[in-house]
């Protein structure tokens, strides 16, 4: 089985103009808005699920400028209504943009809880499914910004100088039909906001029209002047039309330190890997709630 290596993304002007934003890169098909209150975002994102289900290449994502410190705690952050403080996803402090998405998709939802089923179940031969604390999409805070991740991990462990407020170690990101520039955006966050002390970012992409997944791996590159991102993995899985499911790339990695923040210390304490055979079952579960055809043996 071949590993693809591919290029990373030439970042825009605005990485290197504005190195503490991380949301100026953001264009269509994720709509922007100039922000003018709740009862225009309820109006907006009534308009942007209209469009959703009219044209599946529009965005799950709503982004609106001009959004204050002020406002962005008053009525998202602290906000009584469920349905818009869960609505967040990134602030931008520097730029005042703020990240929103829509009611979240089944195969959005189902990506993120099939992945966490996969790692923890990987991790029980090491008896360490129990010492990874799961938190979700809790709130991380950076001095440019804050964000919600899809889900993301720390050991429950933390060596002396870190507390459990600290940043998790690794992150998950999911994106539905998004552009690369999203993505992108979310490893900037994680990488710069927390000064290294997240170790991964992985980045999961869903295509909305055809059954295909792309997963990456980034971490930062340390022996580079400015610690850009650098993408370490990109697995591919595709069904082709014959329903013969396409594997491009190696399995997952995740190094035992950089997820534990320690050394193994036992014989049966190894990097976390997710081979063929499980990242085939994490694209079929996607692909069934999304409506591909997908065999009974295979989900």
């Amino acid at each position: 089985m071949s590993s693809t290596k591919l290029p990373l993304p030439a970042p825009s002007a605005n990485y290197y103009r504005n190195p503490r934003s991380f949301l100026e890169d953001l264009g269509p098909p994720i709509s922007r808005y100039p922000y003018d209150g709740i009862q225009q975002v309820w109006s907006i994102w009534e308009t942007e699920l209209h469009r959703q289900q009219a044209n599946v290449q529009d965005s799950e994502w709503v982004l609106f400028t001009g959004v204050d410190e002020e406002s962005f705690t008053r009525d998202f952050l602290n906000s009584p209504v469920k349905t818009i403080s869960g609505s967040w996803n990134s602030y931008d402090k520097t730029s005042r943009l703020l990240l929103t998405r829509m009611p979240s998709s089944q195969a959005h939802e189902i990506a993120a809880h099939t992945f966490e089923h996969l790692l923890l179940k990987a991790l029980e031969p090491m008896a360490l499914d129990t010492k990874i604390k799961c938190m979700g999409s809790a709130t991380c805070h950076g001095d440019g910004g804050s964000k919600r991740p899809d889900t993301q991990y720390q050991p429950k462990r933390l060596p002396r100088g870190r507390t459990t407020a600290d940043w998790p170690t690794v992150v998950l990101e999911v994106a539905v039909s998004e552009p690369a520039s999203k993505l992108m955006s979310d490893v900037r966050y994680w990488l710069r906001q927390s000064d290294g002390a997240v170790q991964v970012v992985l980045t999961l992409r869903v295509d909305r029209r055809i059954p295909e997944v792309t997963l990456e791996k980034w971490e930062r590159n340390e022996d580079h002047d400015n610690r850009r991102p650098h993408r370490e993995q990109s697995i591919t899985i595709r069904k082709r039309a014959t329903e013969v499911i396409e594997f491009r790339g190696d399995p997952l990695v995740i190094a035992f330190e950089k997820l534990f923040l320690r050394q193994p210390s036992a014989p049966r304490e190894e990097d976390v890997r997710l081979g063929e055979e499980e990242l085939r079952y994490l694209a079929n579960s996607i692909w069934g709630v999304q409506g591909f055809h997908v065999d009974e043996d295979e989900a």
